[in-house]
Parts: structure tokens; sequence; C-alpha cells
């Protein structure tokens, strides 16, 4: 059962979250490095892919010149980054909104002997950076624990003493 078997007005909510999935994942892959949300993102491919595939049974675009078509496409690009709206979801929001978004509530737990994950003890978070940045693994005891809640949005990051990030450290107490 294709997506396509429901109401035009689903298949386009559908798609529209499909597509905002990807860019996202592509934003993710561009600053992070990594994929957080795998499963996620093979739902948004596979839909995404039906879609492709059915405009082109349907032989859509076969007599478009592909530089017209191009061009129109960075006209409607250039005109939605310039577009403001109230929407919550829309990456172009008004920035009275995003200033209205709450700050994640972050917790940070530390934990000698480290940390498991999936049966053997948790990888340093930043040793997919280290790779991109061709500096060796880190290969200390991811001891710190970071958990930042953004509602729906749930973030774990695994550190050693070296790479936890400055605004996770916990206040030194001062010397008398």
């Amino acid at each position: 059962m294709t997506i396509f078997n429901d109401s035009i007005e689903r298949v386009q909510d559908r798609l529209t979250v499909a597509a905002q999935v990807l860019v996202t994942a592509y934003a993710d892959l561009r600053v992070r490095g990594y994929d957080k949300e795998p499963s996620a993102i093979a739902a948004a491919l596979g839909d995404m892919e039906a879609l492709v595939e059915s405009l082109r049974a349907a032989n859509f675009g076969a007599e478009g010149v592909l530089e017209v078509g191009q061009a129109d496409l960075v006209v409607e690009a250039n005109e939605f980054a310039e577009h403001a709206c109230n929407c919550p979801f829309c990456s172009r929001g008004l920035p009275e909104l995003a200033a209205a978004e709450p700050a994640p509530s972050t917790r940070v737990f530390r934990r000698e002997a480290g940390w498991v994950m999936a049966g053997e003890l948790a990888d340093c978070t930043t040793n997919f950076r280290r790779e991109q940045d061709g500096r060796p693994a880190c290969t200390a005891t991811a001891v710190w624990k970071v958990v930042e809640d953004r509602g729906m949005h749930l973030t774990i990051g695994f550190y050693c003493d070296a790479d936890l990030p400055d605004e996770h450290r916990p206040a030194q107490p001062e010397a008398a």
C-alpha cells in the first residue's frame, strides 16, 4: 500500500513532513556529521522516492527544459527565504517566535566507571567530529552523560573529562 491511496490532503501533509525531515537530516549531517533519526529518515526517503517514482511514471516533467525549471525553482526558493510567518514548524518563522522557544532542559551526570550502551561502554560523542577533523579517536572513558530535553526531541551525549563542552562543566569552587 502506498501513501498515494490516501486523500490528497493527507498525501500533501505526509510529503511536507517527509521533506522537512530530510532537510533537517541534511542540516544535521552538515552540522553534526551524523544521523540522529535513522528510522524517520528512512521512512521520509521512502515517501519521497514513491513520489518521484509516481511522477516519473506519469511522465511529469519529461517535456520541461531543465535549465528553465531550475531557474524557476531558484526564484521560488528565494521568495520562500524572504517570507515570514507564524507557523511553529516553519524554519523561516518570525524572530519573536524563535525567541519565545524555551532553552532545552539540560541534565549532566557523571559516572566514574563510564556509561554503558548496547552492552558496552559508550564512546565519546566527539569521536565522529575527531574523525572528520583527521584527529585520532578518543580512547578515554566517557564518564559524563549530557541529556538535553527539548520537549519532543531528546539529545544524549557521552564525553570524557577532556571533551566535555565547557557549557556543561560543573562550576568549580573558588579557591579560598
